[in-house]
């Protein structure tokens, strides 16, 4: 159309149709030879040249137009046809099925939750549990520590005491004491010596409690001597001779071992003894021989001054 436009200016072509060609058919001559150029043809020439390519161009767009409408009738088609053939039955279910593993999903995240929050609570619980343990552990460690260090403690002082013990029944019976100062005591036999040591073994348990005179009178009165009287009365005991030696462990001698006057003699050896002549002729003589032995060597029992102290009730 711009063409048309273009050369409409033209006196002898405006007003006129030209996309027929009817009316340039008989305006048109035929071509001349150049011998009978003339300007006036060449336009002509021109102008039907622009009319055959506008001619061109229109039926390709006539052409492409065709083509989407046909394209857009088919889409119309295809798009009316669409909802019927869509499955919405299906998505529904894929949808519900989706929202019922959320909500399994959720209601596992949930109870993982409360597991977590139980399992710590349990662990904090666990965790207060070692911590007391420990410090029971380390208490009794401590306690058991200290009990050691009492027992050692405990057993040296048994031990200088039963050696400041058989110091004295040494320096005892070495030493001649007056028969009118003290009585004779019977001399202690090996089950007696075992009470005694028993008893000096369990004497270290009162040594710093407020029993300890208590339980040193009763090893005085199971000794026989003068202490208990002369503590009893309040006199003071007599002196220690300078021949007796204290263990390293003992400053002083304990109030609870009786002075060197009051032990009893040393037991006579079996040396020392003088058997009367023994029968052999008559029956048993093995045995009455053992009697005669046991019956010489023990001494004479000397006369008895003051009564046995008893044990007082504690």
């Amino acid at each position: 159309m711009a063409c048309g436009s273009v050369f409409a200016s033209e006196p002898g072509i405006a007003g006129r149709d030209l996309t027929s060609g009817a009316d340039l058919v008989p305006d048109l001559t035929p071509p001349l030879s150049r011998s009978s150029y003339r300007p006036g043809g060449e336009v002509h020439e021109a102008v039907r040249f622009l009319q055959a390519e506008h001619e061109a161009v229109l039926r390709g767009v006539h052409t492409q137009m065709a083509l989407l409408q046909q394209r857009c009738e088919d889409l119309e088609f295809e798009l009316h046809l669409r909802p019927l053939t869509v499955d919405e039955s299906a998505w529904r279910r894929r949808v519900a099925e989706a929202t019922r593993r959320a909500e399994e999903g959720a209601a596992r995240v949930a109870k993982l939750e409360v597991q977590v929050a139980a399992a710590e609570e349990q662990l904090e619980q666990h965790r207060w549990q070692e911590a007391t343990l420990r410090q029971q552990v380390e208490a009794g460690e401590q306690r058991a520590a200290d009990l050691r260090t009492e027992v050692t403690k405990l057993r040296a002082q048994v031990r200088d005491l039963r050696v400041y013990s058989s110091a004295l029944r040494t320096v005892g019976g070495r030493t001649p004491t007056p028969r009118s100062a003290t009585r004779t005591l019977r001399p202690t036999s090996r089950t007696s010596l075992g009470s005694q040591e028993s008893l000096e073994g369990g004497a270290p348990r009162s040594l710093g409690s407020e029993d300890g005179e208590a339980g040193g009178w009763w090893r005085e009165a199971r000794l026989g001597g003068s202490g208990t009287r002369s503590s009893r009365s309040g006199a003071a005991p007599p002196p220690r001779p300078a021949a007796t030696s204290l263990p390293p462990s003992l400053h002083s001698p304990p109030p609870s071992l009786p002075p060197l006057a009051s032990l009893p003699p040393a037991r006579p050896s079996s040396g020392a003894v003088v058997l009367p002549p023994i029968e052999a002729g008559r029956g048993g003589t093995a045995r009455h021989v053992r009697r005669q032995i046991r019956l010489a060597s023990a001494p004479a029992p000397g006369p008895r001054l003051a009564p046995v102290p008893q044990r007082e009730p504690t």
